[in-house]
């Protein structure tokens, strides 16, 4: 990560922003995207969402095979990547959805795959079981969970280092990079994807301004004062759904992608074996190809 001297001590400057990459201001908070338009596929969009602490970068191995075939969005939340970083306490993941569905409205994408990991599944659900669907607007398609949140457990480790100021105040006194090696070590099982590359994704972004913040904020949100009516209504779901999950993930286990598979009407699990929290980033042709089978089915 590049930094820069005020003279006493080095300081995060912004990484530079991809060519690709535009901005959208939504309910007064600046959001980074990327949006691929396909000229030859005339199907919904997909719609990438990002994990807890991490960016668009996440998708890097799947997006770009994608847009080849497919339109494809992929974003920054609010309080991640270059999106902006307020310093108020709007990040929970019902704050997060009502970003995801004005970018999709902005888009003027009338239909949309959206696909979620983790933290982001649970905020694609969310936008699928409140703003979007209580507003009377249905462009979803259909949605792609993998590894996601959205059931009580208990808290991963990257969430309780955060959660509390004080231990996060601790955990922040360690070099970036140092902290998203870790980070990838326990939650990767794939180890040969640990590359320097992938720590410098993730680490590029920690200690920006109000990043720090913002991912306190998020995971202090995490659960919805009304979590038992939000899973109940899971099984009003009417859109197809894929549920992709690796079968070692610390993090989420997989006894939760059976909860999904058994709760969700319509849907379709994929298990990847030897495989982490993150499989787009441990297993990306697999992955990918499940999500092409999966699309070409609906469509």
């Amino acid at each position: 990560m590049a930094t820069a001297s005020n003279g006493c001590r080095s300081v995060p400057m912004v990484p530079d922003k991809r060519p690709n990459m535009k901005t959208m201001k939504i309910n007064g908070t600046v959001i980074n995207y990327e949006h691929r338009i396909n000229p030859n596929w005339t199907g919904p969009t997909i719609v990438l969402v990002h994990g807890f602490g991490a960016s668009l970068e996440s998708w890097e191995e799947i997006f770009h095979a994608l847009c080849e075939t497919y339109s494809v969005v992929r974003l920054d939340l609010r309080g991640h990547g270059l999106s902006a970083k307020p310093l108020d306490s709007n990040y929970s993941l019902v704050d997060q959805a009502v970003i995801l569905t004005a970018l999709i409205e902005k888009l003027g994408l009338n239909a949309v795959h959206l696909v979620g990991h983790s933290y982001g599944g649970g905020v694609v659900l969310t936008a699928y079981i409140s703003s979007l669907r209580a507003a009377g607007i249905s462009p979803i398609k259909s949605l792609i969970l993998i590894n996601s949140a959205g059931y009580r457990q208990e808290f991963p480790f990257f969430v309780t280092a955060v959660e509390k100021p004080l231990i996060q105040f601790f955990v922040n006194l360690f070099p970036a990079k140092l902290r998203a090696s870790v980070l990838l070590h326990k939650i990767m099982m794939v180890k040969a994807q640990i590359t320097g590359e992938r720590i410098e994704r993730y680490a590029k972004y920690f200690d920006l301004p109000g990043a720090s913040h913002a991912i306190g904020e998020a995971a202090r949100a995490l659960l919805p004062a009304d979590l038992d009516s939000w899973v109940a209504s899971y099984r009003d779901i009417s859109v197809p759904c894929l549920i992709i999950w690796g079968e070692n993930d610390p993090a989420i286990p997989v006894e939760f992608a059976h909860r999904f598979k058994q709760d969700i009407p319509r849907s379709t699990l994929s298990i990847l074996p030897d495989t982490g929290h993150i499989p787009h980033e441990e297993r990306p042709q697999e992955t990918l190809s499940i999500i092409k089978l999966f699309v070409g089915e609906i469509e």
